[in-house]
C-alpha cells in the first residue's frame, strides 16, 4: 500500500469525571502536633523554674551541698528548653529562597547544642563527685544536715516530675519525629539522675555513710555522658548527611514498593535504583531513579512517577519531599514482552473484530457515559490502551469502514497538586482511501463515542490514516 495520508477528525468529547485515589500526602506536622510540641516544652521550662527555686531554698536551709548543686542543674535545664523552643519555631518554617530545602537542619543544630549541655552536665556531676571524694579523704567528719525529711521529700518529688517529663517529652518527640525534643527529654532524665545522686548523698550522710554520694555521682556522670554523646552523634550524622542504619529500613521499603507496583497488571514501572535519603530535623528527603517501560508516553511516565510517589508518602510519612528521575529502560521488561498486549494490539489493527457484533464484555460494563465513574485508583497507560484496542475492534465489527487501529497514545494531563488527572486518548484509525470525507468523519465519531465509554477517559483525539487498497 501507498504511504498513509493523515486526516484529523472526530473533534473532542468529554467523558465522566473521576476521583483519584488520594491527594498527595501532607507530610507536614499538624497544628495539633505543633501545639503539643510547644506545650510539653513550656511545661518542662516552668517545671525547671519551680524545681530549681524550691531546691535552692531547701538546700540552703538544710545545708545540703548536693541539693544546692541539683538546684543549679535544674536551672541549667532552662537553656535546653529555650534552645528547643527556638529550634521548633525555626524548623516549622516553610522553605524559602534562602532555605530551599526547609529549616530542618536548625533542629539538628539545636539537638547538637542540647547534646553539649548534656555532656556539660555529665562533666559537672563527675567533677562534683570527685571533689566530694577528695573532701571525704581530707575530712572524715560528715557535714551536719538539717531538715532532712524536707530535703528528701523535695528530691523525691523532683525525681518523679522529671521522669514523667522525660517519658512525656520523648513520646511527643518520637511521635512527631523531633530530634531536639528527644534530646531535651534526655535533659530531663539527666536532671532526674542528678536528683537521685542528691538523694543518695543526703541519705548516706544522714546514715553515716557519706561515701555513697560521690560513688553514685560518678556512675550517673558516666550515664549522662553516654546519653549526650549518643544524641550528639545522631545530630552530627544528620548534619553531614551520613547514612544511619535506620535509613536502610526506608530504602528497603522503597524497593519493595517499586517491586509491588511493577508486578501489577498493566504497570509501566520496571524498577528503581540509586535510592538515597537525607535527614533534615524531623523529616527526610528522598531521591531515586525510576525506570519505566520505553513505550510509555511522557505523561504516562509522569503518571507512574506519581503512583510510586503516593505509595512512598503513605508508607513513610516522615518523608517530606521525593525527587524522582524517570528513565526509559534500555530494553523492554520481560513481563511486557511475554504478555498478550503487543500481539493483541497488532492483530486488532489488521483484522476485523469477530466477537459476534457486540461490544467486548469489558465495554459492556461501561455502557453509560452519563454516570460519574469513580475509581479508587486511576489505571495505567497500558490498561487503557488495551481497552482502546478492544473498543476499535468492536467498531470494526459494526462499521466496515474502520480497517483497524494503527496506534493509540494515552496522555495524563495533571498538575503536581491536582487530585484528578484529565486523561486524553489519541487514536490513529486506518480507513480505505476510497471513502468520502463525511463517511470517514461519521465512522471516527462512532469510534470516539465508544472510546469515551472507557472508565477514566475524559477526552478523545481521533486521527485517520487513509490507506490505498
Amino acid at each position: 500500500p501507498a504511504a498513509p495520508r493523515r486526516w484529523h477528525g472526530g473533534g473532542h468529547g468529554h467523558g465522566a469525571a473521576l476521583a483519584l485515589d488520594h491527594a498527595e500526602e501532607d507530610d507536614t506536622l499538624s497544628a495539633q502536633d505543633r501545639e503539643e510540641q510547644r506545650r510539653i516544652t513550656w511545661l518542662g521550662l516552668w517545671s525547671n523554674v519551680g524545681l530549681s527555686a524550691v531546691k535552692g531554698v531547701v538546700g540552703v536551709q538544710s545545708g545540703s551541698v548536693s541539693l544546692i548543686a541539683d538546684a543549679f542543674h535544674s536551672a541549667s535545664d532552662l537553656c535546653g528548653d529555650f534552645v528547643a523552643l527556638a529550634a521548633l519555631n525555626l524548623a516549622q518554617r516553610p522553605p524559602d529562597e534562602l532555605h530551599p530545602y526547609g529549616y530542618g537542619h536548625y533542629e539538628s543544630l539545636a539537638t547538637l547544642a542540647v547534646s553539649a549541655l548534656l555532656i556539660g552536665g555529665g562533666v559537672g556531676i563527675g567533677h562534683h563527685a570527685f571533689e566530694q571524694l577528695f573532701e571525704f579523704q581530707a575530712n572524715a567528719n560528715p557535714p551536719e544536715l538539717r531538715m532532712v525529711p524536707a530535703a528528701l521529700g523535695i528530691i523525691g518529688f523532683s525525681v518523679v516530675v522529671k521522669e514523667w517529663l522525660y517519658r512525656r517529652t520523648v513520646d511527643v518527640g518520637q511521635r512527631t519525629r523531633s530530634p531536639v525534643l528527644v534530646a531535651n527529654a534526655w535533659h530531663h532524665r539527666t536532671d532526674a539522675f542528678s536528683s537521685v545522686v542528691a538523694l543518695v548523698g543526703i541519705s548516706g550522710t544522714a546514715l553515716g555513710t557519706p561515701l555513697l554520694d560521690p560513688v553514685a555521682g560518678l556512675l550517673v556522670s558516666g550515664m549522662v555522658l553516654k546519653a549526650g554523646g549518643d544524641v550528639g552523634w545522631d545530630a552530627v550524622q544528620d548534619l553531614t548527611d551520613r547514612r544511619r542504619d535506620s535509613d536502610q529500613t526506608t530504602i528497603k521499603g522503597v524497593y519493595d514498593i517499586a517491586r509491588d507496583l511493577s508486578l501489577q497488571a498493566g504497570s509501566g514501572i520496571i524498577d528503581v535504583h540509586d535510592v538515597r535519603v537525607r535527614r533534615l530535623g524531623h523529616y527526610m528527603l528522598l531521591d531515586l531513579h525510576l525506570r519505566v517501560d520505553p513505550r510509555l508516553s511522557v505523561t504516562g511516565g509522569y503518571f507512574e512517577k506519581r503512583r510510586i510517589k503516593r505509595r512512598i508518602h503513605r508508607a513513610f510519612p516522615n518523608v517530606s519531599e521525593i525527587f524522582i528521575h524517570v528513565q526509559a529502560h534500555p530494553s523492554r521488561s520481560q513481563k511486557f514482552t511475554s504478555s498478550n498486549y503487543d500481539s493483541d494490539a497488532r492483530s486488532l489493527s489488521l483484522r476485523r473484530y469477530s466477537g459476534g457484533g457486540g461490544p467486548p464484555p469489558k465495554l459492556a460494563r461501561a455502557n453509560s457515559r452519563k454516570q460519574v465513574l469513580v475509581s479508587r485508583s486511576v489505571r495505567t497507560q497500558f490498561q487503557i490502551e488495551q481497552d482502546v484496542s478492544e473498543a476499535v475492534a468492536a467498531s470494526m465489527a459494526d462499521d466496515p469502514v474502520v480497517l483497524g487501529l494503527a496506534h493509540a497514545l494515552v496522555h495524563y494531563n495533571v498538575a503536581e497538586g491536582d487530585e484528578m488527572p484529565f486523561i486524553t486518548v489519541e487514536a490513529n484509525l486506518r480507513m480505505d482511501t476510497d471513502i468520502t470525507l463525511r463517511r470517514a468523519e461519521q465512522a471516527a465519531h462512532l469510534v470516539r463515542e465508544r472510546i469515551l465509554e472507557i472508565p477514566d477517559v475524559h477526552d478523545v483525539d481521533i486521527h485517520v490514516e487513509l490507506l490505498e487498497s
